[in-house]
């Protein structure tokens, strides 16, 4: 697939005549680490892990933790049925959003569905036998 990418720079730019140039130097440089890492992620997924990349979604509107449409579009291309697939980001987001528990228990439970697929019951039916549970990670 051919990547996506969404390019902002100089899209709607505030004017920044109003600061100073040292300032300006500053917070350019504060986020600077982090923003090389992100290219490195991006990287690996795009380059070797053959992954689409649909741009920095930071200031998108209606921005979620869980694409509902691009994770249930893709699940029903894998062959799980309309239940399975809203009853697995059902689980997913619910793990996301869990107010009783610390952000870093919310990421680790996160994480085991990303690993290991989301446990989907449909009426008597369990599907998760191992590898049979519903991978998440797109």
């Amino acid at each position: 697939m051919e990547p996506n990418f969404v390019h902002r720079q100089g899209q709607n730019a505030a004017p920044l005549s109003h600061v100073n140039r040292a300032a300006t130097s500053q917070m350019s440089n504060l986020g600077k680490p982090e923003r090389e890492t992100q290219n490195r992620v991006v990287a690996l997924f795009r380059d070797e892990l053959a992954y689409r990349y649909l741009g920095d979604w930071s200031d998108r509107s209606a921005n979620a933790n869980v694409e509902e449409k691009l994770l249930g579009k893709y699940l029903g291309r894998a062959g799980y049925s309309p239940e399975q697939i809203s009853r697995a980001i059902y689980l997913l987001t619910t793990e996301i959003e869990n107010p009783n528990r610390s952000l870093y228990d919310n990421s680790k439970a996160v994480y085991s569905y990303l690993r290991y697929g989301v446990p989907v019951k449909i009426g008597r039916f369990n599907i998760f036998a191992g590898s049979s549970a519903i991978p998440v990670l797109v």
